[in-house]
């Protein structure tokens, strides 16, 4: 994401004209225009605090696990509760949602201001299924002419534990096996890996002929039976609660034969990408930005490469004969 401001303020027709002609940019996916608010238009508009007595808090909150089966990895609640029993002379306006914080150790408003009379809301930010959420609410109200506003007292605290599907298991033992080694291992998993539920495993062996042999367990090991001893089979686990089911990330072996010699990987000092193989090889949707002097030809990227941009403004630095441009190519070497 990119921030540029106008050197001085624009009229809106302009501005517009301008985003419209960046947008024309095949990666440019959306543009958002800044705009100057006046102070007296601030002042007019927005209602001020200290001269209308809060109401009543709000009653009866309640938070309730709302997973839906449309989207199943997603931790989802349910609040609802009562409006304020007294006014106080204001006019509701609407209500503020804290949720606790367990790293500061606090409440941290959610949403400062729904803007609406509705008395429920529908919350998946800032929620992991699993782990115990605690919110409150509040009324906001505003004076008949607008000028003023308050905010009440919180309510009770509302608990509730989302769930959802569980996260991915991650392999412990190695990822192809054989008859000689048929131990599955994975890492145990805690109640938010778990994702708030009960969770059973399937270890599935499966060999390049698709033979394929498997065992089921509550615990985090198992031995599979039946393998043959000519084959080697890759192992993947299945974690299964009453919202779904998820599998970990295949695991093989690499075949580039310099391995060994890319310390950087897994030595004492590396990224200990073996195990992050395990949880995950990468998704195609992720865009992994690399500022440098360019890029050359290379198999392992040739097909995975988006737009890019030269910002080297000498020509014969940048060695591809110009000065900046959309070409992020570099000769290399010459």
């Amino acid at each position: 994401m990119y921030s540029a401001n106008f050197k001085k303020a624009v009229s809106e027709s302009s501005a517009l004209k301008i985003a419209t002609s960046i947008a024309g940019d095949s990666r440019i996916e959306t543009i958002y225009l800044n705009h100057v608010l006046s102070d007296a238009n601030f002042n007019a508009t927005t209602p001020k605090t200290g001269s209308l007595k809060a109401s009543s808090a709000p009653t009866g909150l309640k938070a309730v696990d709302a997973w839906q089966e449309s989207d199943p990895t997603q931790a989802r609640v349910v609040l609802s509760w009562n409006s304020p029993k007294n006014l106080n002379g204001g006019k509701l306006w609407g209500y503020r949602i804290w949720k606790f914080d367990a790293v500061a150790n606090e409440y941290k408003v959610l949403v400062s201001n729904t803007y609406s009379t509705v008395r429920e809301l529908s919350v998946s930010n800032n929620l992991v299924a699993g782990a115990t959420a605690n919110f409150k609410v509040a009324a906001i109200t505003r004076s008949t002419n607008l000028k003023f506003m308050a905010v009440s007292n919180q309510s009770n605290a509302a608990r509730v534990l989302p769930t959802a599907t569980p996260q991915p298991p991650v392999l412990q033992s190695a990822g192809t096996i054989t008859s000689a080694s048929p131990v599955v291992a994975w890492a145990a998993q805690d109640k938010v890996s778990r994702g708030g539920l009960n969770v059973s495993y399937v270890a599935t062996a499966t060999a390049t002929d698709s033979t394929s042999s498997s065992c089921s367990t509550n615990s985090n090991s198992c031995v599979l039976s039946g393998l043959v001893a000519t084959k080697e089979y890759i192992v993947q686990i299945t974690a299964t609660n009453s919202r779904g089911s998820t599998q970990s990330a295949i695991v093989q072996e690499s075949l580039d034969p310099m391995m060994s010699l890319q310390w950087y990987l897994d030595s004492a000092y590396g990224v200990n990408a073996t195990d992050a193989w395990k949880i995950t090889k990468g998704s195609p949707s992720i865009v992994v930005a690399v500022v440098d002097s360019g890029i050359t030809e290379h198999p392992d990227l040739d097909d995975n490469i988006v737009a890019g941009y030269d910002f080297i403004s000498s020509s014969s630095q940048s060695r591809d004969g110009n000065g900046r441009d959309a070409d992020p190519s570099d000769p290399g070497i010459i």
